[in-house]
């Protein structure tokens, strides 16, 4: 049992140890995103303590749990700390403005890539259309009155 103890006392120093390495690193590199994760995490942890705070005084005191004004101050205090959780939670997860850029550039360049493409098939279609009105004429007798075969080697030769 001692050995036990030992043990889970080690892990908890070890994680606090990491909890707040990860919190030093978090406000370096983000401090208002880590302000906001700890503020968030910290609402949360006093909305439940509220919660359960409330279900223990309404079950000991049922009839003068909602006929005192305390009542309504905790009820908002919940509400209150809820709400800046959520926010908090809005802002740690919305994307900064270098995020919200870099999507905007990899968008355009898709866009561009889109464009290229769509220019090159119809460069493609133009030579091809040149090349069958350039052809040899349905009239030549060696063709007896079909259609030239025409190759696109234009492709094969970019490669």
């Amino acid at each position: 049992m001692p050995l036990l103890l030992i043990f889970g006392f080690i892990s908890l120093i070890g994680t606090v140890l990491l909890l707040a390495l990860s919190l030093l690193i978090g406000f370096i590199t983000a401090p208002l995103r880590t302000l906001a994760l700890v503020i968030e995490k910290l609402c949360g942890v006093a909305v439940v303590v509220f919660i359960i705070i409330g279900v223990i005084m309404y079950f000991e005191h049922p009839g003068a749990f909602f006929k005192e004004h305390d009542t309504w101050m905790f009820i908002l205090a919940v509400i209150g700390l809820s709400l800046l959780a959520a926010f908090c939670n809005w802002f740690r997860t919305r994307p900064t403005r270098a995020e919200r850029r870099a999507a905007q550039q990899a968008e355009q360049r898709i866009y561009d890539q889109l464009a290229y493409e769509q220019r090159l098939r119809e460069t493609i279609l133009a030579q091809q259309m040149q090349r069958q009105s350039h052809a040899v004429p349905a009239s030549d007798p060696q063709l007896r009155g079909q259609q030239p075969t025409i190759i696109d080697t234009t492709l094969a030769d970019e490669d």
